[in-house]
Protein backbone atom coordinates (compact mmCIF):
# COMPACT_ATOMS: atom_id res chain seq x y z
CA UNK A 1 0.00 0.00 0.00
CA UNK A 2 2.65 2.53 1.41
CA UNK A 3 -0.03 5.44 0.78
CA UNK A 4 1.26 7.38 2.95
CA UNK A 5 -0.37 10.44 2.35
CA UNK A 6 -3.67 8.71 2.42
CA UNK A 7 -3.01 7.96 5.95
CA UNK A 8 -2.04 11.23 7.09
CA UNK A 9 -5.95 12.24 5.08
CA UNK A 10 -7.57 9.86 7.40
CA UNK A 11 -6.48 10.54 10.73
CA UNK A 12 -6.54 14.04 10.27
CA UNK A 13 -10.16 14.07 9.28
CA UNK A 14 -10.90 11.70 11.94
CA UNK A 15 -9.96 13.75 14.48
CA UNK A 16 -11.48 16.84 13.39
CA UNK A 17 -14.43 15.14 13.09
CA UNK A 18 -14.01 13.48 16.69
CA UNK A 19 -13.88 17.29 17.70
CA UNK A 20 -16.72 18.47 16.16
CA UNK A 21 -18.77 16.04 17.13
CA UNK A 22 -17.52 16.37 21.05
CA UNK A 23 -18.34 19.87 21.43
CA UNK A 24 -21.98 20.07 21.61
CA UNK A 25 -21.40 16.97 23.78
CA UNK A 26 -19.91 19.05 26.22
CA UNK A 27 -21.99 21.93 26.57
CA UNK A 28 -25.25 19.15 26.26
CA UNK A 29 -23.97 17.25 29.50
CA UNK A 30 -22.87 20.60 31.25
CA UNK A 31 -26.34 21.72 30.79
CA UNK A 32 -27.97 18.62 31.88
CA UNK A 33 -25.86 16.45 33.79
CA UNK A 34 -27.02 17.98 37.50
CA UNK A 35 -30.45 16.93 36.15
CA UNK A 36 -29.44 13.68 35.42
CA UNK A 37 -27.80 13.31 38.82
CA UNK A 38 -30.98 14.18 40.66
CA UNK A 39 -33.06 11.82 38.71
CA UNK A 40 -31.53 9.32 39.76
CA UNK A 41 -32.14 10.24 43.13
CA UNK A 42 -28.89 12.09 44.59
CA UNK A 43 -29.17 14.79 46.49
CA UNK A 44 -28.11 18.31 45.26
CA UNK A 45 -24.64 18.48 46.75
CA UNK A 46 -23.80 15.69 44.46
CA UNK A 47 -25.80 17.22 41.42
CA UNK A 48 -23.19 20.81 41.83
CA UNK A 49 -20.12 18.22 42.24
CA UNK A 50 -20.82 16.57 39.11
CA UNK A 51 -21.89 19.81 37.58
CA UNK A 52 -18.04 21.13 38.63
CA UNK A 53 -16.46 18.44 37.21
CA UNK A 54 -18.08 17.43 33.73
CA UNK A 55 -16.68 20.29 31.95
CA UNK A 56 -13.38 19.69 33.03
CA UNK A 57 -13.54 15.81 32.42
CA UNK A 58 -15.12 16.09 28.94
CA UNK A 59 -12.38 18.67 27.87
CA UNK A 60 -9.94 15.99 29.03
CA UNK A 61 -11.89 13.10 27.03
CA UNK A 62 -11.47 15.54 23.82
CA UNK A 63 -7.68 15.74 24.54
CA UNK A 64 -7.56 11.94 25.46
CA UNK A 65 -9.27 11.31 22.56
CA UNK A 66 -6.94 12.76 20.21
CA UNK A 67 -4.00 11.09 22.18
CA UNK A 68 -5.50 7.99 21.22
CA UNK A 69 -5.81 8.50 17.66
CA UNK A 70 -2.62 9.38 17.62
CA UNK A 71 -1.46 6.41 19.13
CA UNK A 72 -3.55 4.47 17.15
CA UNK A 73 -2.07 5.81 13.88
CA UNK A 74 1.43 4.52 15.60
CA UNK A 75 0.07 0.99 15.99
CA UNK A 76 -1.19 0.93 12.53
CA UNK A 77 2.40 1.69 11.17
CA UNK A 78 4.52 -0.92 13.01
CA UNK A 79 5.49 0.98 16.06
CA UNK A 80 3.01 -0.23 18.67
CA UNK A 81 5.64 -0.61 21.47
CA UNK A 82 5.70 3.26 21.95
CA UNK A 83 1.96 3.30 22.40
CA UNK A 84 1.89 0.44 25.17
CA UNK A 85 4.55 1.94 26.63
CA UNK A 86 3.50 5.24 26.69
CA UNK A 87 -0.24 4.51 28.41
CA UNK A 88 1.54 2.16 30.65
CA UNK A 89 3.48 5.03 32.09
CA UNK A 90 0.56 7.67 32.22
CA UNK A 91 -1.60 5.17 34.07
CA UNK A 92 1.07 4.84 36.61
CA UNK A 93 1.94 8.89 36.84
CA UNK A 94 -1.79 9.32 36.92
CA UNK A 95 -2.56 7.20 39.82
CA UNK A 96 0.41 8.21 41.51
CA UNK A 97 -0.92 11.71 41.66
CA UNK A 98 -4.29 11.16 42.70
CA UNK A 99 -3.30 8.68 45.58
CA UNK A 100 -0.80 11.89 46.55
CA UNK A 101 -3.81 14.45 46.77
CA UNK A 102 -6.24 11.83 48.12
CA UNK A 103 -3.93 10.99 51.14
CA UNK A 104 -2.13 14.27 51.75
CA UNK A 105 -4.62 17.00 51.27
CA UNK A 106 -1.75 19.68 52.78
CA UNK A 107 -0.47 18.65 48.37
CA UNK A 108 -3.30 19.77 47.24
CA UNK A 109 -2.99 22.96 48.59
CA UNK A 110 -0.37 23.85 47.93
CA UNK A 111 -0.53 23.08 44.55
CA UNK A 112 -4.42 24.10 43.94
CA UNK A 113 -5.40 25.76 46.64
CA UNK A 114 -8.26 23.28 46.94
CA UNK A 115 -9.22 20.77 49.24
CA UNK A 116 -9.27 17.43 47.63
CA UNK A 117 -12.19 17.20 45.40
CA UNK A 118 -13.58 15.51 42.20
CA UNK A 119 -12.76 18.90 40.53
CA UNK A 120 -9.24 18.57 41.54
CA UNK A 121 -8.92 14.96 40.70
CA UNK A 122 -10.33 16.40 37.20
CA UNK A 123 -7.36 18.78 36.67
CA UNK A 124 -5.19 15.96 37.27
CA UNK A 125 -6.19 13.77 34.66
CA UNK A 126 -6.49 16.85 31.94
CA UNK A 127 -2.76 17.66 32.88
CA UNK A 128 -2.18 14.37 32.51
CA UNK A 129 -3.63 13.80 29.58
CA UNK A 130 -2.08 17.40 28.12
CA UNK A 131 1.33 16.32 29.14
CA UNK A 132 1.68 12.94 27.61
CA UNK A 133 -0.07 14.12 24.49
CA UNK A 134 2.83 16.40 23.71
CA UNK A 135 5.13 13.06 25.06
CA UNK A 136 2.85 11.28 22.43
CA UNK A 137 3.42 13.66 19.46
CA UNK A 138 7.24 14.97 19.95
CA UNK A 139 8.92 11.86 20.38
CA UNK A 140 7.32 10.26 17.72
CA UNK A 141 8.10 13.35 14.57
CA UNK A 142 11.77 13.53 16.39
CA UNK A 143 12.50 9.72 15.46
CA UNK A 144 10.71 10.55 12.05
CA UNK A 145 7.85 7.83 12.48
CA UNK A 146 5.32 10.30 10.70
CA UNK A 147 7.32 12.00 8.18
CA UNK A 148 5.27 11.88 4.53
CA UNK A 149 2.52 10.94 6.67
CA UNK A 150 1.03 14.72 7.82
CA UNK A 151 0.96 17.83 6.19
CA UNK A 152 -1.80 20.74 5.18
CA UNK A 153 -4.27 18.80 3.59
CA UNK A 154 -7.63 20.61 2.09
CA UNK A 155 -10.88 19.23 3.04
CA UNK A 156 -11.51 15.77 0.88
CA UNK A 157 -15.51 14.74 0.95
CA UNK A 158 -14.38 11.33 -0.15
CA UNK A 159 -12.21 11.05 2.84
CA UNK A 160 -15.39 12.08 5.08
CA UNK A 161 -17.80 10.19 3.46
CA UNK A 162 -15.55 6.64 3.28
CA UNK A 163 -14.99 7.44 7.15
CA UNK A 164 -18.60 7.96 7.52
CA UNK A 165 -19.94 4.77 5.88
CA UNK A 166 -17.26 2.73 7.89
CA UNK A 167 -17.91 4.43 11.05
CA UNK A 168 -21.27 4.00 11.23
CA UNK A 169 -21.73 0.23 11.67
CA UNK A 170 -19.39 -0.19 13.75
CA UNK A 171 -20.33 2.48 16.23
CA UNK A 172 -23.46 0.29 16.14
CA UNK A 173 -21.15 -2.63 16.84
CA UNK A 174 -19.93 -0.52 19.82
CA UNK A 175 -22.98 0.51 21.12
CA UNK A 176 -24.37 -2.55 21.06
CA UNK A 177 -21.64 -4.93 22.41
CA UNK A 178 -20.55 -2.18 25.22
CA UNK A 179 -23.36 0.18 26.13
CA UNK A 180 -25.07 -2.39 27.86
CA UNK A 181 -23.40 -1.52 31.34
CA UNK A 182 -24.57 1.98 30.91
CA UNK A 183 -28.08 1.41 29.85
CA UNK A 184 -29.10 -0.79 32.87
CA UNK A 185 -28.16 2.12 34.93
CA UNK A 186 -31.16 3.84 34.43
CA UNK A 187 -32.91 0.35 36.20
CA UNK A 188 -30.50 0.41 39.13
CA UNK A 189 -31.60 4.20 39.59
CA UNK A 190 -35.34 2.78 40.27
CA UNK A 191 -33.73 0.84 43.03
CA UNK A 192 -32.30 4.37 44.48
CA UNK A 193 -28.63 6.45 44.69
CA UNK A 194 -26.87 3.38 46.78
CA UNK A 195 -27.50 1.13 43.95
CA UNK A 196 -26.74 3.50 40.93
CA UNK A 197 -22.89 4.16 42.52
CA UNK A 198 -22.32 -0.02 43.30
CA UNK A 199 -23.41 -0.62 39.60
CA UNK A 200 -20.86 2.20 38.45
CA UNK A 201 -17.87 0.78 40.84
CA UNK A 202 -18.95 -2.15 39.61
CA UNK A 203 -18.59 -1.08 35.92
CA UNK A 204 -14.83 -0.25 36.09
CA UNK A 205 -13.86 -3.34 37.94
CA UNK A 206 -15.38 -4.90 35.35
CA UNK A 207 -13.34 -2.56 32.58
CA UNK A 208 -10.13 -4.01 34.05
CA UNK A 209 -10.73 -7.75 33.28
CA UNK A 210 -12.49 -6.36 30.03
CA UNK A 211 -9.40 -4.89 29.11
CA UNK A 212 -7.83 -7.86 29.08
CA UNK A 213 -9.73 -9.21 25.59
CA UNK A 214 -10.09 -6.29 24.27
CA UNK A 215 -6.54 -5.89 24.06
CA UNK A 216 -6.62 -9.21 22.00
CA UNK A 217 -9.28 -7.76 19.45
CA UNK A 218 -7.23 -4.56 19.05
CA UNK A 219 -3.77 -5.97 18.76
CA UNK A 220 -5.59 -8.52 16.18
CA UNK A 221 -7.50 -5.54 14.11
CA UNK A 222 -3.96 -3.86 13.41
CA UNK A 223 -2.41 -6.99 11.87
CA UNK A 224 -5.34 -7.70 9.72
CA UNK A 225 -5.23 -4.57 8.94
CA UNK A 226 -1.66 -4.30 8.04
CA UNK A 227 -1.92 -7.37 6.85
CA UNK A 228 -4.48 -6.53 3.83
CA UNK A 229 -2.89 -3.19 3.45
CA UNK A 230 0.32 -5.21 2.48
CA UNK A 231 -1.64 -7.08 -0.30
CA UNK A 232 -1.61 -10.55 2.02
CA UNK A 233 -4.84 -11.38 2.60
CA UNK A 234 -3.78 -15.44 3.67
CA UNK A 235 -1.73 -13.97 7.02
CA UNK A 236 -4.43 -11.77 7.75
CA UNK A 237 -6.51 -14.56 8.12
CA UNK A 238 -4.27 -16.30 10.24
CA UNK A 239 -3.95 -13.21 12.54
CA UNK A 240 -7.73 -13.19 12.92
CA UNK A 241 -7.72 -17.10 13.97
CA UNK A 242 -4.86 -16.28 16.15
CA UNK A 243 -6.37 -13.92 17.71
CA UNK A 244 -9.82 -15.89 17.88
CA UNK A 245 -7.98 -19.10 19.31
CA UNK A 246 -6.11 -16.59 22.44
CA UNK A 247 -9.35 -15.51 23.04
CA UNK A 248 -11.10 -18.36 23.56
CA UNK A 249 -8.26 -19.40 26.30
CA UNK A 250 -7.86 -16.31 27.90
Amino acid sequence: AENYEMVGRYVQTACTIFVLCEIPMTFFWGEYIGKVILWMGFEESVADLAHTYVLISMVAGIIGGLHQAFMDFLEVVEHETFPNILYCVSAVVETIFVALFALYPQVSMAVFGLEPSLFVFGLIFLINTIIFLFIGIIIPYYKGWCTGYFGLYLPDMSVVKLLFNTAMPLAVGGILSYAEWEILIVFAAALGPAEVATWGLLGSIWNVFESTTSSIGSAAEVRCAYQFGQGRPALAKLSAYKSMFLSVLI
